[in-house]
C-alpha cells in the first residue's frame, strides 16, 4: 500500500510542477499571459475577473483555450 501511495504522491508532484499556481509575481509586461495561463489551467474563471475592465475581459475571452 505504501507502495502504491508513493507512485501516486510522485505523480502528482509531476503534475503539480507544470501548472503555473496561483501565486506569482505579476507586472505590466506579463500580466496578460499570467492571467490567460491561470484561465487555461482552470484556476482562475472568467467570474473571478469581474472587477478587470470589461476590454481585458473580451480579450480573455477571446485568447482562452485557443
Amino acid at each position: 500500500m505504501q507502495m502504491a501511495l508513493s507512485l501516486v504522491t510522485k505523480k502528482r508532484i509531476r503534475e503539480d510542477k507544470k501548472d503555473c499556481g496561483v501565486q506569482c509575481k505579476m507586472s505590466r509586461s506579463n500580466q496578460f499571459y499570467i492571467m490567460l495561463s491561470l484561465l487555461n489551467e482552470e484556476a482562475i474563471t472568467l467570474d473571478d475577473l469581474e472587477d478587470f475592465s470589461e476590454d481585458l475581459k473580451d480579450m480573455m475571452k477571446h485568447f482562452a483555450s485557443k
